[in-house]
């Protein structure tokens, strides 16, 4: 039981990146001329961010200890090196990976902190407390 509130600050911060997603979403759907929702791209990378959080969320609470520790820093810094490329090509050099509209100052600072968030899972991980047996 000595671990769970370890299990429960990871699994909300694997909670908080679908969030920041559709925040992130909500920024890059254009509207055609006649009047449609404009996509894009972003179906596949979307699905991505979304079911592979919500997982990790899931198993986050749910895993023994030690695997639990090893998923969260193996996938924390993984999404870390994901996110981080992105946030420089769409928040520092504007749309390259989407076909949707420019993107303004709040794309960045929502993909920005995703990037903290991520680096907080893989740090919790590592600092997970010991068990005694």
């Amino acid at each position: 039981m000595g671990t769970l509130p370890w299990k429960v600050r990871i699994a909300v911060l694997w909670a908080i990146g679908p969030v920041l997603e559709l925040a992130h979403l909500f920024f890059n759907i254009g509207v055609e001329e006649k009047g449609t929702a404009r996509l894009g791209n972003l179906v596949l990378h979307t699905t991505f961010f979304f079911l592979i959080p919500l997982l990790m969320c899931f198993l986050s609470l749910t895993l023994k200890d030690k695997l639990n520790k090893w998923m969260n820093i193996v996938l924390g810094i993984f999404f870390g090196f994901i996110s981080a490329p992105i946030w420089f090509l769409e928040g520092g050099l504007g749309v390259i990976m989407y076909d949707g509209p420019p993107i303004g100052t709040e794309h960045a600072l929502i993909l920005g902190l995703k990037i903290v968030v991520t680096a907080f899972i893989p740090w919790f991980a590592w600092k997970w407390p010991k068990q005694e047996v």
